[in-house]
């Protein structure tokens, strides 16, 4: 799996259980074991990252239909 898709499963993740604004980067990059830099190479911001994992979401929800 690649790290993008690492990052993105693990936030999807935390998004859902603990909500966008309880939900840290640091958090994320030590879940993933991914440097907090990589994450801001493939993501500029959490904002950024949260529109991510929405579009995946909308994507395999379609993907269904």
């Amino acid at each position: 799996m690649s790290r993008k898709k690492a990052i993105l499963r693990a936030a999807t993740a935390f998004f859902s259980q603990k909500g966008f604004s309880e939900t840290s980067m640091s958090e994320l990059s030590k879940i993933t074991g991914v440097a907090g830099g990589t994450i801001f190479y493939h993501f500029k911001n959490k904002e950024e990252l949260f529109l991510a994992v929405l579009e995946n979401v909308k994507a395999e929800i379609i993907e269904e239909f």
